[in-house]
């Protein structure tokens, strides 16, 4: 039975943070598991004599394994970004928030010596919260 692990941190510029855990564990000869999680965080560049910020946040999530001819895989991504510069300009209100789900299972069978089968399941879900300030209403007239 084997494993396989790793925990990371840093530190950078722009208040930049980061964290990551991988696990990963040979079970049996059939059977493998791992889990993935890294978190991202930024306070942002700054920009225009420091009023802009634009700071991010990200966390990633996956866990999975294999059994046999069957594998899995569950995934979630969020990513968010605030008062960030959009192709515009920059905003205050300026506000992006992305959520990812997905799932997948697969099933490899053998049927014959000339014959092999892949079955796959995915399911993935986006989720996307946008808003900001393209033109303000005196630029309009």
């Amino acid at each position: 039975k084997k494993r396989n692990n790793q925990f990371s941190v840093g530190y950078g510029e722009h208040g930049s943070a980061q964290a990551a855990l991988n696990l990963s564990r040979q079970v049996s000869d059939e059977t493998r598991l791992y889990a993935n999680v890294a978190f991202n965080k930024r306070s942002g560049d700054s920009y225009f004599g420091g009023a802009v910020k634009d700071p991010s946040e990200s966390l990633f999530v996956v866990f999975g394994g294999s059994h046999q001819a069957l594998t899995w895989q569950v995934r979630f991504n969020r990513t968010q970004l605030d008062e960030f510069l959009n192709l515009s300009r920059y905003s205050p209100e300026n506000e992006h928030k992305s959520e990812n789900y997905a799932a997948t299972f697969e099933y490899h069978w053998q049927a014959t010596e000339q014959l092999e089968l892949t079955h796959k399941l995915s399911f993935i879900e986006h989720n996307i919260e946008s808003a900001g300030l393209i033109v303000t209403a005196a630029e309009i007239g």
